[in-house]
């Protein structure tokens, strides 16, 4: 379901990207209850077509607006189209909060936060360093290594420098790769080792999180896996992946069955075929119009509960090994395996 909201404010915060606030008071207070590192998303028209996409929110929560940040992409039609379109007094589609990406309110209070971003990446975390100011106990800190290209290119630097001269347990390391007067230098091992060391960091006792493109991603988390951080302590959330990742493309055998869909104790049955289409696809053929963005195994918007049956996800980059083993799916991401599915959806 999508509230069309009002936009109050619009910010730039580097050449390439801004801010946009939404009026959220006339929509019910349920709806907009936000955790830090959560998404909205946004439905939009363009040349009479339906697009819906994904964007961070970078505001603390509170029942007056949320605030998004959108920075141009190269190949970025919708996320462009909104830079160049959207103005105060704006109308704008937006979906309820969604997204995995966040922390328990006693990790805030208690322990060390270490976030590796890149890019637009920043947009979720700078929300979470927000509500890390307004709830540690000061004894722990937040340390954030952010790469961008060039400094006129990053996100929220004034805010987080600023931040940085108040706040004597919050460490910012800037990292770039296309600026003139600093020698280029990637995030990798031996910068994150130099910092955790630098900061007498305890691994086992530390909180990760990692923002940014499929590869940084990736690379970041084999970095700190290789310095033995725990599974259970990286957070993680990819902005684009790689068009050349495609995981369980082999041919299996499938019969026709039954395909039960149970939303808010609600039940939707259809029959199906032998078919590669996800449930997602499945159910919108039927008419029943389940929670979507990305369609790329990426944002978990999608995700559900595999109650009963078999299916085989094509690509998954947004739920844990732990999420997974708990039967949670990607509804675009699940072919169907056998006579009879059923799948859990808490909300629309």
């Amino acid at each position: 379901m999508f509230y069309p909201l009002k936009i109050i404010s619009v910010t730039t915060e580097s050449i390439d990207s801004k801010v946009f606030e939404c009026d959220i008071r006339k929509v019910e207070s349920s709806v907009f209850k936000i955790i830090p590192g959560q998404y909205i998303n946004i439905r939009v028209i363009i040349n009479n077509e339906e697009y819906i996409r994904s964007y961070s929110i970078c505001s603390l929560p509170d029942r007056i607006s949320i605030k998004f940040g959108i920075k141009r992409q190269e190949e970025g039609k919708v996320s462009n189209f909104l830079l160049d379109n959207l103005v105060k007094d704006s109308i704008i589609e937006v979906s309820r909060p969604y997204g995995h990406f966040w922390l328990q309110d006693e990790i805030y209070k208690a322990k060390d936060i270490v976030a590796l971003v890149t890019g637009s990446g920043i947009t979720p975390v700078f929300s979470m360093l927000k509500y890390f100011l307004k709830n540690s106990s000061k004894k722990n800190t937040f340390s954030l290594i952010y790469g961008n290209k060039t400094k006129a290119q990053t996100m929220f630097l004034h805010q987080l420098k600023d931040i940085e001269e108040k706040y004597t347990n919050v460490r910012l390391y800037f990292n770039y790769t296309q600026e003139k007067d600093e020698s280029p230098e990637r995030i990798g091992k031996d910068l994150i080792n130099s910092i955790l060391l630098q900061n007498n960091i305890n691994i086992q006792d530390t909180y990760f999180l990692l923002c940014g493109k499929e590869e940084f991603i990736t690379s970041s988390k084999n970095i700190l896996q290789g310095l033995d951080v725990p599974k259970e302590r990286l957070k993680f959330e990819i902005f684009e992946t790689s068009s050349l990742v495609n995981d369980g493309n082999e041919e299996v055998e499938r019969s026709k069955g039954i395909l039960e869909i149970d939303v808010e104790d609600k039940l939707y049955s259809f029959e199906y075929d032998e078919t590669e289409k996800s449930i997602l696809e499945i159910a919108a053929e039927n008419g029943l119009e389940l929670p979507y963005s990305c369609k790329k195994g990426i944002c978990s918007t999608c995700v559900g509960q595999l109650v009963e049956g078999e299916i085989r996800m094509k690509k998954n980059l947004a739920l844990t090994e732990e999420e997974v083993g708990e039967g949670y799916i990607l509804c675009c991401q699940s072919v169907l395996m056998g006579n009879y599915i059923k799948v859990r959806l808490d909300y629309l």
